[in-house]
């Protein structure tokens, strides 16, 4: 039997979701191999490449990676530092000896914008210097370079001061590799990490115009072809079109989540899934792994999310340490949605409250069908507003959902067949419905429908709920979880009440309590889900008894409550019934 508390002590540990490949080396953490990598980078004809992956895919850790074996590094005394103990036993150490030889032979520009959430222009700017800064600190020996003017020294003083206007920063990117090769006489290797993250918050929070110029000239300057550089290394989310961002260069040449480039780098297959697994004696783990974050396709090349993997792992292994332990967890299990808690769905939430015409189609993924749709090589974030059809580009390039089929149409336009990525992914679309409900709640008046609730009155609360599902997505995974969601949030809108969800009373849990304290009176709601029509009725029925036979009331009564309202209420689709119960002044 395995001692779950003795096998992380003999095991790499995991659970990191560190972006730093040298930490995964010097702490012993579990790394899935993808230094071959390097390999195809250093190989490549092209001078500036970009990969396009969704958000948590590793690839502020692969331009990490890069960075750990090109770099020409010294340490604090003035040593070079070896860079081989970094990669013993990795997949690049057999590499032909061309590729070996650029070890630590470059100096190294490293950009991350991925950092980027500044909700107004001016904090914006304040974080392009501080990015700046932390890209040309690591080169702070041009302060006393030979090669370099006075006058150059000064500006490269300002950079490291964050003194920089904005607008001058464009400018500042393409000195810092002029300077570089100058003094080194070695043209430097340029590593962009997410270059398209400050776009999407400007268009987010309205300073695209302001920031746009400034990411063109920034773009476009440092990395003109045969300029002052190696090659480029960018990674993003969208490609954004040339007209937008990449004026003053030629475009950099595109490995996409729809082109087929061999092996994916980005990610992992099923082998390394099966592969962690296995190393970590969870063999048997596989299938709902598989289940809940297998799925994406890259060109050919089916993949899990490697961020969603690493943390699930590590919550099966706490939760058998727990149990082992004779311990017990808080219910919610290791297979959760890590992946939307890390990325901003926001923007989503807004594409799709803006285009209430993609509402079917929703409808369609989440009953488990396809959807055909144009996808755009080239888009602005402007066109996320102007163009309906963009958003399906969006939602496919940001990781939402999968293309499993491809073709050009009579007019040359690609089209893609789409569908929702995986049980994770799907997991966040109910929080898209929720925009549609909260739109749809705040045009109504919610004052008829609380009095409705005080008084019980159960024709004009199933009126209303009716009407409010009519007008939304269906959804056909709902479970009482789900209502239980509408249900909070059309309450949250009320002013003057307190709303308690899943708190402790009487001898059970009822969904929501609220109370309301200037009129002494209290209402506890009860939700059932009905997965056919005819069980609606019986379920009623079920809701009702519960809030009588657990006394659901009689903490209220002891609060000093003189009145309570118990409603019962249950669901199919788009379709609810309730019944009401009034408690006077005592208890239930």
């Amino acid at each position: 039997m395995t001692d779950w508390n003795k096998l992380e002590e003999i095991k790499l540990k995991t659970g990191s979701t560190r972006e730093d490949y040298c930490e995964y080396v010097r702490d012993r953490i579990y790394y899935d191999d993808k230094t071959w990598f390097i390999r195809e980078f250093l190989s490549d004809s092209n001078q500036v490449i970009m990969y396009t992956r969704p958000r948590r895919f590793g690839k502020t850790l692969m331009l990490s990676t890069i960075r750990a074996f090109v770099e020409k590094e010294y340490d604090r005394n003035g040593h070079l530092i070896d860079k081989r103990p970094f990669f013993e036993g990795r997949k690049i150490m057999t590499a032909e000896p061309e590729i070996l030889a650029q070890m630590g032979q470059y100096p190294v520009i490293w950009y991350t914008l991925k950092d980027c959430n500044q909700v107004n222009f001016k904090d914006f700017s304040l974080w392009l210097k501080s990015t700046l800064s932390n890209a040309a600190r690591r080169h702070d020996y041009l302060l006393n370079s030979a090669h370099l003017r006075d006058e150059e020294k000064s500006l490269f003083a300002q950079i490291l001061d964050r003194k920089l206007d904005a607008s001058n920063t464009a400018n500042a990117f393409v000195n810092l590799a002029d300077w570089i090769y100058r003094d080194t006489g070695i043209k430097p290797i340029i590593l962009i990490d997410e270059y398209d993250t400050p776009l999407q918050w400007a268009h987010q929070f309205g300073y695209y115009d302001e920031v746009l110029p400034i990411m063109r000239s920034l773009l476009g300057a440092s990395l003109k072809t045969n300029g002052n550089f190696t090659r480029a290394l960018l990674t993003g989310c969208l490609r954004i079109s040339k007209e937008s961002i990449f004026t003053g260069f030629n475009n950099p040449v595109v490995h996409s989540i729809l082109t087929n480039d061999g092996k994916e780098f980005f990610g992992f297959d099923h082998d390394e899934v099966q592969q962690m697994l296995h190393y970590y004696e969870l063999d048997d783990e596989y299938p709902e792994i598989e289940r809940w974050y297998d799925g994406y396709i890259f060109g050919e090349n089916k993949v899990f999310n490697p961020y969603c993997m690493v943390l699930c792992v590590a919550a099966i292994l706490a939760e058998k340490r727990m149990i082992q332990n004779g311990r017990t967890g808080n219910g919610i299990g290791p297979y959760q949605s890590y992946w939307s808690n890390s990325s901003g769905n926001a923007i989503i939430n807004e594409l799709i409250r803006k285009h209430p015409e993609c509402r079917s189609d929703v409808e369609n993924l989440l009953a488990g069908n396809t959807v055909e749709k144009p996808i755009y090589e080239f888009i602005t974030y402007r066109d996320l507003e102007r163009l309906p059809d963009v958003i399906w580009t969006f939602l496919l390039y940001a990781g939402y959902l999968k293309a499993i089929r491809s073709y050009n149409d009579a007019n040359e336009q690609l089209i893609s067949e789409l569908k929702i990525v995986n049980r994770e992914v799907r997991s966040i679309f109910p929080q898209f419905i929720s925009a549609f409900m909260m739109d749809n709640i705040r045009k109504t008046n919610l004052d008829d429908f609380l009095q409705a609730l005080w008084k019980g009155n159960t024709e004009t609360i199933t009126s209303y709920l009716n009407s409010l599902l009519i007008s939304t997505i269906s959804y056909h995974d709902r479970k009482e979880a789900f209502y239980h969601g509408i249900m909070t949030g059309i309450l949250s809108c009320i002013p003057d009440i307190e709303v308690k969800s899943n708190r402790e009373s009487g001898n059970g849990r009822p969904d929501i309590v609220i109370r309301d304290y200037q009129n002494d009176r209290a209402l506890v709601l009860e939700f059932k889900y009905a997965n056919h029509f005819s069980d609606l009725r019986p379920k009623l029925s079920e809701a009702f008894n519960q809030i009588q036979n657990r006394h659901y009331a009689d903490e209220l009564f002891a609060e000093g409550f003189l009145h309570v309202t118990g409603i019962g209420i249950s669901f199919f689709a788009k379709r609810c019934i309730a019944q009401a119960i009034q408690f006077e002044g005592g208890m239930s």
